[in-house]
């Protein structure tokens, strides 16, 4: 007998009224009803059997069921909390009773109602989808561009992330469930049903975390999985975006689709000690992996391969004048023909068939696939197939995702076409911040500033670099050009320029070299991040050469030569302090900036740093507009990392003014040519600066200096002296009566368009340009005295330091050399560009 029978009889109930009954029966009601399970007119009747109590079935349907609320079934947010609780069950077979009966198969049809709701409850982005699950892939500025290294170079990139595990994962067992394991040996109904619910807790586990990928959680996503898991998935996602990059670099030739066997993943994988006894491995494919909390092992430079090491020399792009030709279609390509997978140059363009389906259709293609990977999907502990439908169901963040890897893998041609199809569809891409994706990516080698220049072009109809011109961070375009410098040639980590990234070790962007030693699919770098390694090494990089300075300056050039361009002179959000007593934001103005760049790079540079570059890049901001007597507030006790004491430190300073403050104590170990290279830096911005302050209003000082001017000046001197800008109306003439500026910035344009270092021997600058006589001649009152004005080796160019008569385009070397002594014209490292960015952007100015 129960104790809630012992406690009844049928003479207690006699003279109690009807509604009381009730309430003194109800403990033996609920045991009858959930605990034993008995139905309600056998309970109907045993109660008016034993206890003469009379009720009908209706009136004890209204009792339990809308007074009482009781329920035989599990209610569905009990399910959901008693699979939360099995989560970390779901590897192997597991029973769970409610109230001592066993409850799996209610389970597992809440899984697979669970699973099939998420599947149908998918929409379009923009869409009016149910919240009760992701509908489709999040809008967020990067969903699979975020996964550009394997799990080794990842888990030490994001370290903070991948150590620790979900606070997702807790969740306690209600007090009414009993969870058992039952035996390994047992061979029972129970221990299959079990087998089954552990598999479905395993597919829900998968659903929910391609739920968090494609939300964009990334950091709940990898807090929500093993080590192991985190190894498989990581690697898989790698693969994708390398695929993708892969594919949108060589879009229009070579392979038609780029398969696991094309894309080498067996040659390149992880090297990963053996797995700790008792400690589970992973089982796929190619890989071994396991949970040791020391599983990638790192190669120092003292033990690397100097055949992984990629060469010292550069290549470099060429802008040519634009010819227009008539198009001939190629010959059709032998169907025996077999390519060289390792030569992209010798590929030939796709017929036009092979354009479709198009690059993003066919990103969501693989997905589904999986082709482009030699990890099956069945391994992986996200639900792929549900990303792929998500990816299916969100063409507009797919085209987005699209563009990003049109704009890494440097292909201006794919991206003008992405550009006009999002233009036609309405989509934004403001969240990709696209011409920072640019610059961080930047290829002076083959594309030179064509990317940034075609985002430049569709600002005229869609997001305009003035619009985007600061990023999440604050950093804008100008800003990520001094830190595409500083990665590129120095020594620094991202703390350095910004204290949000003091965590990070590595640059956005590291894996592709700006003078094109290296890109993301070159061996060495597939090698370095197989190896864990997450940083360039510093004996890669060499010192700021030409291939860079004339990308950096030519993108310079792109980014303000518009109506729709951004302020030059909008403050960076670089090397920002603040000051510990006040609480003042000491934030930098451009060349402010730029004098901390060539600072870093004299300390931190690379050997032969002689501080040419950053004194063609400070040229090039002058003569676009950047104005060096600007104030900043600044405290360089902060900039230098010391202690600013108990008053504040700040002070109002120029460009100029912070240069003479960077001149510390090691200012005299510097080496002798970045001495040689600071001082002639320091001397442009003084007299800049002077000039600006004795004429503020630079064009008319302009004006006035024309006046003394012959008015039939001839424009084919010989004369390397600046003439009359007849682009007067469009020329902003930022040189004043500064003649020798104008001279500089012309001589600078026309070195780095006609000089490379062919042989390791070679000189980085030639012979024309020689810094220590220039700044012993600029000192003394004698000009600009190098052998490119002595010799006369330039054409005629303007007071603005121009060649180009035409307002937009780019200078080229036919343009600047009165005769031809270039050594660039090396077929095998050069590459040549139309000027399609002057021609078009001249018919949408004029």
């Amino acid at each position: 007998m129960s104790a809630a029978q012992a406690a009844l009889s049928r003479s207690s109930l006699l003279n109690v009224p009807f509604p009381e009954r009730w309430e003194r029966l109800r403990p033996l009601i609920t045991q009858l009803y959930i605990d034993d399970n008995r139905k309600l007119l056998d309970i109907v009747q045993t109660l008016k059997d034993e206890y003469g109590f009379d009720a009908t079935e209706v009136q004890y349907k209204y009792q339990i069921t809308k007074k009482w609320k009781l329920r035989k079934s599990l209610t569905a947010s009990k399910k959901s909390a008693i699979c939360a609780t099995l989560r970390g069950r779901a590897s192997r077979p597991t029973a769970v009773e409610h109230k001592g009966r066993n409850v799996d198969a209610k389970l597992r049809r809440h899984l697979k109602a669970a699973k099939r709701q998420d599947i149908a409850l998918r929409g379009l982005v923009g869409g009016n989808a149910p919240t009760a699950s992701v509908p489709a892939l999040s809008s967020s500025n990067s969903i699979f561009l975020y996964w550009n290294m394997p799990y080794g170079a990842m888990k030490r990139s994001k370290s903070g992330v991948m150590d620790h595990l979900s606070p997702l994962g807790a969740a306690s067992t209600p007090s009414d469930i009993l969870v058992t394991t039952p035996p390994v040996n047992a061979n029972s109904p129970q221990t299959h049903t079990s087998s089954l619910l552990a598999a479905d807790l395993r597919m829900k586990k998968a659903v929910d975390r391609a739920h968090l990928f494609v939300a964009g959680r990334h950091d709940d996503f990898i807090r929500s999985m093993d080590q192991g898991e985190r190894r498989s998935m990581s690697t898989w996602l790698y693969q994708f975006w390398f695929y993708s990059f892969k594919s949108a670099k060589y879009w229009g030739r070579g392979p038609r689709e780029w398969t696991a066997d094309l894309l080498g993943f067996d040659n390149f994988n992880e090297v990963v000690s053996s797995p700790l006894p008792g400690t589970p491995a992973s089982q796929f494919n190619t890989v071994s992996y396991h949970n040791s909390p020391s599983d990638v092992i790192m190669t120092s430079p003292g033990t690397e391969n100097p055949s992984n090491n990629p060469t010292p020399l550069c290549r470099w792009s060429i802008h040519v004048r634009n010819i227009p030709y008539t198009r001939v279609a190629s010959p059709p390509r032998p169907q025996d023909e077999v390519e060289d997978i390792n030569d992209p140059e010798s590929w030939r363009a796709w017929p036009e068939a092979w354009m479709q389906p198009e690059f993003q259709e066919r990103l969501r293609n693989n997905l589904a696939s999986n082709d482009f990977s030699n990890i099956d999907t069945i391994a992986l502990p996200v639900a792929v197939n549900q990303v792929a439908r998500a990816a299916e169901k969100s063409p507009k963040v797919l085209l987005v995702e699209a563009i990003g890897f049109s704009i890494i893998g440097h292909n201006r041609d794919l991206l003008s076409g992405l550009l006009g199809e999002a233009k036609e569809t309405n989509v934004e891409i403001d969240e990709l911040y696209p011409f920072h994706l640019a610059t961080s990516y930047l290829d002076g080698s083959s594309t030179c500033c064509d990317v940034l220049g075609e985002l430049v072009l569709h600002g005229s109809f869609g997001p305009t670099p003035r619009k985007l011109y600061q990023n999440n961070l604050g950093h804008t375009v100008l800003d990520n050009l001094m830190i595409v410098i500083l990665k590129s040639h120095s020594s620094i980590l991202p703390g350095a320029v910004d204290d949000a990234w003091k965590n990070e070790k590595r640059f956005p962007g590291a894996e592709v070299d700006i003078c094109g030693r290296w890109d993301a699919d070159s061996g060495c770098v597939r090698k370095l991040l197989a190896n864990g390694n997450i940083a360039i090494p510093f004996h890669w990089k060499h010192k700021f050469c030409h291939t860079s300075v004339q990308a950096i300056c030519h993108c310079i050039r792109s980014l303000f030569a518009t109506d729709w361009s951004p302020d030059i002179n909008t403050p960076s959000g670089l090397f920002i302090k603040r000051c510990g007593q006040c609480g003042l934001k000491l934030q930098l103005l451009p060349l402010h900036t730029l004098v901390l760049t060539a600072a870093h790079l004299a300390l931190y540079g690379c050997e032969d740093e002689e501080l040419f570059g950053m004194v063609a890049c400070l040229l090039c901001l002058i003569a676009n507009g950047a104005d060096p007597s600007l104030k900043a507030h600044i405290s360089a006790l902060a900039l230098l990392g010391k202690e600013m004491g108990d008053e504040c430190s700040h002070e109002a300073l120029t460009p100029a003014e912070l240069a003479e403050r960077m001149k510390t104590k090691s200012f005299s170990r510097w080496p002798q040519k970045a001495k040689i290279g600071w001082e002639l830096f320091c001397y442009i911005l003084q007299t800049s600066q002077q000039e600006r302050e004795q004429n503020s209003n630079y064009e008319e000082s302009y004006e006035e200096e024309l006046d003394s001017y012959d008015e039939d000046i001839n424009m084919d001197t010989d004369d390397n002296s600046p003439y009359r800008c007849y682009n007067d109306e469009h020329h902003d003439h930022f040189f004043g009566k500064n003649k020798d500026l104008a001279i500089l910035w012309a001589a600078v344009q026309t070195e780095f368009l006609t000089y490379r270092r062919i042989n390791e021997e070679d000189t980085w600058i030639s012979a024309n340009f020689n810094m220590h006589t220039l700044l012993e001649g600029l000192k003394a009152g004698f000009g600009v005295s190098i052998g490119l004005v002595e010799k006369q080796l330039m054409k005629p160019f303007c007071r603005c330091g121009r060649f180009n008569r035409e307002v937009w385009g780019h200078e080229r070397v036919d343009e600047v050399s009165a005769q031809y002594f270039s050594n660039l014209d090396l077929w095998e490292r050069a590459t040549y560009l139309p000027d399609y960015f002057g021609e078009m952007l001249a018919e949408m100015m004029w």
